[in-house]
């Protein structure tokens, strides 16, 4: 069993539930019990015992307990662990586990009449609220957990799937060959994540293939240039035909003495030897022009 200074690490709470148990399991006198109090007792702890009343000193072990508790054990008003509350955090290299270990501990010390319950639901929320991941912080809080265990088991589940995300979930996350139902929320809505992330990038490397190849379609492809101008019955073609796309002349209609036609399709934009259907057989593409 440990020694209780009164000005070490070892807090009050500890050493008496270390104390009791061992008192317990060897089943020990009144007197035993006493003796071995003193003799783990040193210090500051030792120097006030020392200054206790006489009746005290005679009176049993429980007696002794009861006046060294008052004087060492820290109060339970909650105030006056508020500056430890509001300064909590998870340190850069604390794992999930010993954060939970010590957000418990101290919702113990400063709520020790509260219900479990309650002290487990503060606790819970509590740890999220500090965590410093707040990505994974807020990932765990749509699922809910019930308990401040659970919402430890869930936050290094995120953990372990970040460092390793194309892996099933190692069982040092916490699971267990029963998983609760928001363990299984969390690893179906990361498989769903993983296979919509896929599809959708299968999605866009299709379009980009098919937008590919209709250019390439259009770049080696002839256009269709539409069927050759009809005639009409006399052998003349129809007044004020547009042209297809061609050569015109740069000449105006009033250049022409006496709003002079084409005469062979009848317009007034050119003469007729820059008339496009002067040469009514078409010209394929590669061939090259006729000589006028």
């Amino acid at each position: 069993m440990c020694r209780f200074t009164g000005t070490s690490a070892v807090s009050w709470e500890e050493f008496e539930t270390h104390f009791n148990n061992d008192r317990l399991y060897g089943q020990w006198s009144d007197a035993l019990s006493k003796a071995t109090l003193l003799r783990h007792l040193s210090g500051d702890a030792l120097s006030t015992y020392t200054s206790a009343d006489a009746n005290i000193k005679a009176g049993t072990c429980n007696d002794a307990l009861d006046f060294l508790r008052a004087i060492f054990q820290r109060p339970n008003d909650p105030s006056h662990y508020e500056a430890e509350l509001t300064s909590l955090r998870q340190s850069v290299a604390e794992s999930a586990q010993a954060f939970e270990v010590r957000v418990r501990n101290l919702i113990s010390k400063a709520y020790p009449l509260v219900p479990s319950d309650a002290r487990d639901s503060l606790a819970k929320r509590l740890f999220l609220d500090r965590l410093n991941d707040r990505g994974i912080a807020l990932e765990v809080k749509k699922f809910q957990p019930n308990s401040l265990h659970a919402a430890r088991t869930q936050v290094q589940l995120f953990a372990d799937l970040q460092k390793h995300p194309s892996s099933a979930p190692p069982p040092s996350a916490g699971a267990t060959a029963n998983p609760p139902p928001s363990t299984q929320n969390i690893t179906r809505l990361l498989s769903d994540h993983r296979a919509d992330i896929s599809r959708l990038q299968r999605d866009h490397e299709r379009h980009v293939s098919d937008i590919c190849h209709q250019f390439k379609e259009s770049l080696y492809t002839t256009p269709y240039a539409g069927p050759p101008p009809t005639q009409d019955v006399r052998g003349n073609p129809p007044l004020q035909q547009a042209p297809p796309n061609g050569p015109q002349s740069n000449a105006q209609p009033s250049s022409k003495p006496n709003n002079g036609r084409c005469y062979i399709c009848q317009s007034t934009q050119h003469w007729k030897d820059r008339c496009p259907y002067k040469y009514p057989a078409p010209v394929f593409p590669g061939n090259g022009g006729r000589p006028a």
